[in-house]
This record gives structure tokens, sequence and C-alpha cells, in this order.
């Protein structure tokens, strides 16, 4: 029984060295490039270990990111790679960053907004530097900030984040007591790693007389290293040496009897630093060293040498240490010294950040969707939260003579639309193919009756309404007044697509701009009152237009109406699977906004196609054949497929002109006919009845076709492919889309990027 105790007793307190030992580093973490063949060849790894600690944590298998599968060295595959986008832990991500066969970068941050706007800008990983989170909070990098002070930082840095963050730990803010309680402390924050210096506290920052800065001794350091890699919860935590002997002038040899002692004490990668301004003492280390373990490098002294050097060198990791700081000091300067100069904001307000990207950054509209959720509490509901009623606004309108409306459907406005579509006589309700259609025949109902009309639009249908609303109704002109209704997309502060944002930031001075007074309609009934009053005072009074500008979520539900007829049993998106794969291989197609640029992607990320030949018009409605029409005309021995919608189509018919006169042969024109605005509330476009192909062959389009039957499609787009364009295939279609479809991940400016490139091709 001794015996059995000593040996339980000396089991618990070495196991885990007794771990390290029955289970090799190597067998824990295979390095990444070499993962199919890592049951075969353990040894290929490219960083050995012959400690204890250090690199490869003690863990003979991982979870893979749905949580269910369990990698071991014999089912370890390319598959497991694990990116910022999956469920490992943010150390785990940190690891895969330092063991990746392909050099990586990581971005210097110094708070929550800084480290937000590294990952947005995609870098997987964030550098918090200690430099620049003692000059943010205005002292001197002396250790004068202390080490809570810089963990609160790291933790509002972290709760931003979804990457891995590898904090600059000075040299442990003292000695190995000191060391450990701050690993505890981070990982308990969520930080992924930490670089601790080999020189003593309190430090000072190496490029301030770094040669005169005293290292630590190289045994008490290990011992630090040791601690820190015993005390961490997270076998993947990493800890990071940062070697100072080639800045205090101790010599190639020293750094490198570091780093070796550095690595047998369990540090999982070496930081070498240097402040010359070449790199030749860096690439002689990494040459000398032969990759014993990851190097990471900050080149902030040598920023001139290319990358590729360091590639060739089997860097690991590079940070871009203290840049973000740098360069908004210079903004911050130059703002300053202009606003002070002129004593005005005019000569900066364009070059700065609108307040919506701050609220954005902030995901200010989190807060708003939880208020909904936990604020708007069923007992309360009468009493605290208000939505203007359509029928009541309508009720409203109507006592100040108003009974005709006019306009495009839009998201924002679709439960008034709703209202006014099914309750309302049809004469008193028209439905427009554009914005400045709307204006002119409500200018033409005024004319006739001397009632007041209210037109209802998108606010990125503004610039459809311009001319008719400056050269037509204008006070200076016609003097005709109508209430001007306005589903305000983009709205700052609120989250929206990335083609809403800066329509939603100027549609105030929109207004402005063309003189028309506007309010914000308030969502409850008391404030509509108010500002339909101030409205009808003015319009009656000037004889001219007045603006509402309509947050998202004014309007109370109000019942769609009944479904139109479907045109067919086709669904768009597999009508558009069915034409992306019966087409040339050069073609090149646009698709036009809505439903259809949101399926395209989809559909090639589905079959895993890529994206560069697809240009998504994800705004500018109505001018995908436009834009389809110019590429073809500028390379005319590509096909060029534009996928239409019938909503599309009606906005801008003059289209239909200008491509069937055009006489280019490579125009497709592909007409995705649902006869409803499907993504706005399924209002009728008006196409549904019409003989859409018939307008294209009296237009001078050289080819018609139209398939109302999904067994008829593949051949009548095979069709449409050998023919002489101008040519035009309409599909008609079933009503509605699947309620999880996606959106485009990739940003216009990336789509432009790719597509261009695309068509560099053959």
């Amino acid at each position: 029984f001794l015996f059995l105790f000593l040996f339980l007793f000396l089991f618990l307190f070495l196991r885990r060295r007794l771990l390290r030992l029955i289970f090799p580093p190597q067998m824990a973490f295979c390095r990444l490039s070499s993962l199919s063949s890592c049951s075969k060849n353990l040894a290929s790894a490219r960083f050995s270990s012959s400690s204890s600690r250090g690199l490869l944590a003690p863990t003979t298998s991982l979870l893979t990111p749905n949580n269910k599968d369990i990698i071991t060295p014999n089912n370890l595959t390319q598959q497991h790679f694990y990116t910022s986008k999956t469920l490992a832990s943010k150390a785990l991500r940190l690891r895969n960053l330092l063991t990746s066969p392909r050099l990586e970068f990581i971005m210097e941050a110094h708070n929550g907004l800084s480290a937000k706007i590294v990952e947005e800008t995609g870098f997987d990983g964030v550098w918090a530097s200690g430099l620049t989170m003692s000059a943010s909070l205005g002292v001197r990098d002396n250790n004068e900030a202390s080490w809570t002070q810089v963990l609160e930082v790291l933790e509002f840095m972290a709760d931003r984040t979804h990457v891995p963050i590898l904090v600059d730990g000075d040299t442990g803010y003292g000695n190995f007591n000191n060391a450990r309680r701050l690993i505890r402390k981070l990982e308990s924050r969520g930080i992924a790693g930490v670089c601790l210096e080999d020189k003593v506290f309190p430090k000072t920052n190496s490029f301030i007389d770094g040669e005169n800065q005293p290292l630590a001794d190289i045994h008490e350091f290990c011992g630090k290293i040791a601690a820190c890699k015993d005390t961490q919860s997270d076998p993947n935590f990493n800890v990071v040496a940062r070697i100072e002997a080639l800045i205090t002038g101790w010599g190639m040899d020293e750094a490198l009897r570091r780093a070796d002692a550095y690595r047998k004490a369990g540090a999982d990668a070496i930081l070498i630093h240097s402040k010359n301004s070449n790199a030749d003492e860096i690439l002689e280390f990494c040459r000398l060293w032969e990759n014993q373990l990851p190097v990471v490098i900050v080149p902030t002294k040598y920023w001139n040498t290319p990358t590729e050097e360091f590639r060739k060198a089997g860097v690991s990791l590079i940070i871009w240490a203290n840049h973000n700081l740098r360069s908004s000091i210079i903004a911050m300067k130059d703002t300053c010294s202009k606003i002070h100069e002129n004593e005005s904001l005019i000569p900066v307000e364009k070059a700065i950040a609108p307040v919506s990207e701050v609220f954005r950054l902030q995901d200010a509209d989190e807060l708003k969707d939880a208020e909904k959720t936990y604020l708007n509490q069923p007992i309360l509901e009468e009493t605290v939260r208000y939505f203007v009623k359509p029928q009541e606004f309508h009720e409203l309108l109507s006592t100040k003579g108003t009974d005709f409306y006019a306009g495009v459907p839009d998201s924002l406005l679709a439960n008034f639309c709703s209202y006014v579509q099914q309750e309302l006589p049809k004469e008193n309700h028209v439905i427009t193919a554009n914005e400045g259609s709307a204006i002119a025949t409500a200018a033409g109902h005024y004319l006739a009756t001397g009632k007041i009309p209210c037109v209802y639009l998108q606010n990125s249908g503004l610039g459809n309404a311009v001319n008719p609303l400056l050269s037509l109704v204008d006070k200076k002109l016609y003097q005709i007044p109508m209430l001007v209704m306005v589903g305000w997309r983009g709205q700052p502060g609120r989250r929206d697509e990335p083609q809403h944002l800066r329509m939603g930031e100027i549609t105030p001075e929109f207004f402005k701009t063309m003189g028309i007074p506007y309010e914000i309609l308030p969502d409850f009934p008391e404030g509509a009152e108010k500002t339909i009053e101030n409205a009808y005072s003015y319009m009656n009074k000037e004889k001219a237009p007045y603006g509402l500008l309509i947050p998202r979520a004014t309007f109370a539900d109000y019942p769609p109406p009944p479904a139109e007829p479907s045109l067919s049993d086709i669904h768009r998106e597999e009508a558009i699977s069915i034409v992306t794969r019966h087409v040339e291989n050069n073609a090149a197609f646009v698709s036009t906004t809505g439903f259809a640029s949101r399926e395209l992607f989809e559909i090639r990320e589905q079959n895993e196609e890529g994206h560069g030949r697809d240009f998504l018009t994800i705004g500018s409605m109505g001018h995908a054949s436009a834009i389809g029409l110019g590429l073809a005309n500028g390379q005319p021995n590509r096909p060029v497929y534009c996928l239409d919608g019938d909503g599309s189509l009606i906005m801008h018919m003059g289209s239909l002109v200008t491509a069937g006169q055009s006489g280019l042969s490579n125009f497709k024109h592909v007409v995705l006919n649902n006869g409803v605005h499907d993504s706005v509330g399924g209002q009728p476009t008006g196409l549904g009845d019409v003989p859409v192909t018939a307008m294209a062959q009296s237009c001078g389009y050289k080819t018609t076709l139209s398939v109302d039957k999904l067994e008829d499609l593949a051949g009548a787009v095979r069709e449409l492919a050998n023919s002489e364009g101008p040519a035009m295939l309409e599909v008609k279609l079933a009503l509605g889309t699947r309620s999880n479809l996606g959106r485009p991940t990739s940003s216009p400016a990336t789509n432009k990027a790719d597509f261009m490139e695309f068509m560099k091709k053959n």
C-alpha cells in the first residue's frame, strides 16, 4: 500500500512531464505543411524539440472545427487546417500562424477600435503592442502603464475581435512569479499568446539607447519561460521569446546561444529583434538558426527590405508593430491643425470617417436589435414601443386631402405599400416603372385634381427622381406640392448592405441640396401627426414638395397582398444554375440587383467555381443590361450574359432599344420574369402579362426565346449561346425565394478586381 501511495503521488505530481515523455510533442501537433504525411513520418516536421515543453503541446488529439470528429495522427488531413473562421481556440489559431507553411502577418492594435479595424481589414491576428498601448494612454514605454492597466486594454481588444491576439508582455512585469500570474490573467481574457523579452524589469523601449540596456540572465529568463509554460491551462497558449542580443551589441553568437536555451526551456517561437536599417543580421540569424523553432521578426527599422527576402529565409511570422498608431498621429495632427487654423469643420469633414462608421465599428445595431428583444416585453408593448399603423397613417393623410399614391416598392415601406395596394381603389394607386415616373404621375394627378398626392420610393431611387423634382415640380417652376416618402436605407448607425451605405449617408444632404425641406417620420402616432401637420402646412403655403424620411421598422406589420399567380414552375435559383452550366467557358456574367446576384454568388460557392467571371450589380437597379452592353462592346469576341429581372427591366425600358440597335452579336440578355418585385414585398411589376420577347424583337433583337417549362430550359440556353445577338431569353418563373439565401461575402471592390482580372483572359 505504501508503494502504491508513493506511485500515485509521484504520478500526480509529475503527470505533465510524464505525458510529454510518453507523447512527444511531434505527435501532438504536426506542422501543417505535412499534415497528410504526419502519421507516416512524424520526424519530418519542420521544427524539432528536444524539450519537454514548448511549441508542440502535450495533446494527442484535437477537435475538428465541428467539434465532433477527433483528429489523431492517423486521420489528420488538410481539411483540418484551422482558420480564423473556425471554432478552434484563439491560441490554436495563433499556433497555426506560427507553424504555417507560408509566411504569415499580424498587425498592431492598441485598443478595441483599432483591433476591430485590423480584423476587418483581413489580418488573421493582432499584435497588442506595448509601445502603442502605452502611447495611447499617454505614458512612456517604460512599464509606466501597469500590467493591470494593460490587461484592461487587452480585454476590450479581445471582446471586439475573433482573431487571435499576441500581446507584447515586455519582460513579464517582474520575475517568474509575476510572469506566471500574467499568463493566468491573459488566458482568462482570451489572449492567444505572449511575447517576453530578455531584458530586466522595468524595461525601456529597445530603440531608445538600446546598446546600453542590460540583458536578463539567461538562466533566469529560461526559468521564466518554463514557469509560463507550466502555468498555462490551454496547451496551445503561445510563449514567444524575444531576443535583444543584436540590439544591445552582444552579437550573433549570443543571440543563437540564447535562442537555443529558450527553445529548450519551452518557448514556442523566437522573436529576433534588430534596430539596423537593413535586414542583414536578421537574415543571417535565420540562416544559422535553421528553423529549429518558428522565427518572428519586426521589420520596423529595416522596412525597405522586400518581404520576399524574409519568405526565402524561412521567417514564420512578420509583425507590423506600430503603424496604426503612427499613422493615426499624423491624421490627428492634420485634423487638429486644419480645424484650429480655419475655425471650421469644412476643410476636414470629407477627409474623416463619418460618425456612422464609428457607430458601425461599435456594433451599435446589435444593441438596437437586443433592445427590441429584451425591452419589448409584452406587458409594456402598448406603452413602451409604438409603430405607425399603415391604415391610421393613410387616414391621417386623407384628412389633409391626399387620396392618390404613386411609387416604386421598397422593403422599408412594404407594410404601407401592402395597405394601399389592397385597400385603395386601383385608380388611386399606381406602381410606376421608376421613381422619376412616380414624381411625374403624381404631378399629373395634382394638375387634374388640385389635391396633394403622395409619392413613395427608396432613397437609392432619388437619383431617378432628381430631374422631375428640380425641373418639373420645384417651387421656382410649376410649383406642384407632393409628399415624398423615402425609405431610408443605409441610415447612419444602422447595419445595411454596402450598396446602401453611401446613399444613406448623403440622403439628408440630398434633400437640402435640392431645397426640399424634410423630416424623419417618428415611429409613434403623436409624433407622426405633428410631422404631417408641418408637412401639409408647408406644401399648402409654398406649393412645393416636402420630404419624409422613413427609417427601418417605422410602420407596423400589415398582411401582404395575395400572391400573384406563378408564371411557371421554374424557380429563379435553378434557372440561374442551368444558365451558368450551358454557356461558353469564356462567358462573362452581369447579374441584376436583388435576389439574382445573391443566388448567382451562392451557386458559385456551392459548385466551388470561383466568382471571377461574375459582375454582381448589387446596386444601381435597372442598369445591369446597360453594363452588359458596355462589356459586350468592349470585348466583342467574348459572350456576355446579362441576368436581368422584370423589375429591373421596366426601370429603364429604353435599354431594349439601345441593345437591339447595337448589333452586338455577343450580347445575350436573360430576363428572369416572375411578374413581381420579389425582394421588396411581392408587388406586381406589370410584366407578367406583357410579351417581353415581342418588345425585344421590335427593338431589334436578332433572336428571342421564351421558356416556361423546366425541361425546355437547358435546350433554350444552348440555343441562345449558338444564336446571333443581340439575343434574349425570357424565363418565366415561379414565385418565391428560399428563406436561408445568403449574401455575397466579398466586397464590391474585390468583386470588381476579380472580374477585371477575368476579363483580361482569353
